[in-house]
């Protein structure tokens, strides 16, 4: 394997439409709110931090026969900017350094950097700033509805971790939250107890006024669809993170197309037990385990030699475990299609043996019924008649 072209690999500019993402928020698909997000990378280097994002939920006028009591309707649209940042490996402080932390170094040492013994570095944080305008309608059984428009600003924080991982794109988890202040009027409305119709309550509605508390406006979960994972993404001058992106392409690498662990490597270099193995699913099975158990052994003892932080190397084992699982699943696919083709190609020959058999008896039956006719036919004796004449 070459780290010369996986290093290089990480330096490497994002073509215009991998500096997009799309996301859509779990929790309010929950909650009946239809909801999807686009972002975009302000700059196509792997070391940018700063994206551009527009949201957009819609529940609004589902379709009733009369008119209920409790109303959830919702419309927001919502651009936001994010800042991107990653918690690196604070260095232990010299016994020599007696100094007492100003404000700036605790804050960096408490904030963005981590003196814990797992810093993630495969993780990205965010902060943001967001505006948003909305439409909403809420009333819930007695209570009286308000309905009515907001513009709201704020900050949003959250992080993004690498899930699941494919040839040409990768879906990330999203968990964050946003806080502000809202601009909002609303009008008050109460439902008839005949249930067709709605009455306004001017005595509690309200024209523009600013929220008096910070509101939470948004609780996030979120699937956010990337064609290249934000473990690649985002990414700074950390040498830990770099470490670990290094070996994780050297413990991909035996799993790959060119790479030792699959099964035709596998049959070659056991070409001899074969046909035990043919015989025998469950030691087939075993054997191959085994086999791929060692490769990514080695794979991992080299990949990790440089990595010497502990969360790392926890983390690069799981992926391993999944790559193998992939490896197993791929495996017993192939094992099974192979003996069904076995089965098949047995059955052919069987069918084309029967009708070989069919075709040579029917072919000996001929045969003896010619035979039979022949010996049944009566004989002429010429030697009798010419002693006549």
């Amino acid at each position: 394997m070459n780290r010369t072209h996986f290093a290089e690999a990480l330096n490497r500019d994002y073509t215009l439409a991998e500096r997009f993402s799309y996301r859509t928020n779990v929790l309010e698909w929950l909650l009946t709110i239809p909801n999807v997000g686009i972002e975009f990378d302000l700059s196509s280097s792997q070391y940018n931090r700063h994206t551009i994002g527009l949201e957009a939920k819609y529940n609004w006028n589902t379709y009733q026969k009369y008119a209920p009591s409790t109303v959830f309707d919702m419309f927001d649209i919502r651009p936001e900017y994010r800042y991107y940042y990653r918690h690196t490996q604070r260095a232990p402080r010299a016994a020599s350094d007696t100094a007492k932390l100003g404000f700036a170094r605790w804050w960096n040492e408490r904030f963005w950097t981590t003196a814990r013994k797992n810093p993630r570095p495969w993780r990205a944080n965010y902060i943001g700033a967001y505006m948003d305008y909305s439409q909403y309608s809420f009333k819930f059984g007695g209570a009286s509805g308000l309905q009515g428009q907001s513009v709201g600003f704020g900050l949003s924080w959250g992080y993004d971790v690498p899930r699941y991982q494919y040839r040409k794109c990768a879906i990330d988890v999203e968990v964050g939250f946003s806080v502000g202040l809202a601009v909002t009027r609303y009008t008050a409305y109460s439902h008839t107890t005949d249930g067709y119709y709605y009455v306004p309550l001017p005595e509690k509605s309200k024209n523009w006024h600013l929220t008096p508390f910070p509101v939470v406006s948004e609780v996030k979960l979120a699937f956010v669809l990337r064609p290249v994972s934000i473990e690649s993404k985002y990414i700074n001058e950390d040498p830990l993170l770099k470490k670990y992106l290094l070996a994780k392409k050297d413990v991909e690498y035996p799993f790959s197309e060119n790479g030792s662990i699959n099964k035709t490597r596998f049959d070659e270099s056991h070409e001899v037990e074969l046909d035990q193995f043919r015989k025998d699913r469950k030691a087939y099975r075993d054997a191959f385990r085994e086999y791929m158990d060692s490769e990514a052994k080695s794979a991992v003892d080299n990949a990790v030699s440089g990595l010497n932080d502990e969360g790392c190397r926890k983390k690069l084992q799981n992926y391993v475990n999944s790559l193998k699982f992939k490896a197993m699943l791929v495996f017993e696919s192939a094992v099974s299609k192979e003996l069904r083709n076995n089965e098949a190609q047995r059955r052919k020959e069987d069918r084309q043996v029967k009708k070989a058999e069919k075709q040579t008896q029917k072919q000996t039956e001929k045969h003896a019924r010619k035979q039979a006719g022949k010996s049944a036919e009566p004989k002429i004796d010429n030697k009798g008649e010419d002693g006549d004449a």
